[in-house]
């Protein structure tokens, strides 16, 4: 599911879920999210306001995340 949220991310995406468990955590809330909407979505056929919000709002710590890994990557690369 990340690979399709960060496809621009894909070659890094498993070794930070392996290595960094906050990642996971918020990895598996964005899953789990995702899974309450569909279900909510096949139920009512309307999607929630709120997890739509949360799952943007994860995604976004998840990107921040990536970016900043990626430059401090390429910081110690440098060194």
């Amino acid at each position: 599911m990340l690979r399709k949220i960060f496809p621009e991310y894909e070659s890094r995406l498993e070794q930070i879920y392996l290595q960094d468990s906050l990642f996971r955590e918020i990895a598996a809330e964005i899953r789990e999210c995702t899974e309450k909407q569909e279900m909510l979505y096949q139920e009512t056929g309307k999607r929630s306001c709120s997890y739509t919000d949360t799952i943007n709002e994860l995604k976004e710590e998840l990107l921040v995340y990536l970016v900043n890994k990626k430059s401090s990557s390429h910081s110690n690369d440098e060194k």
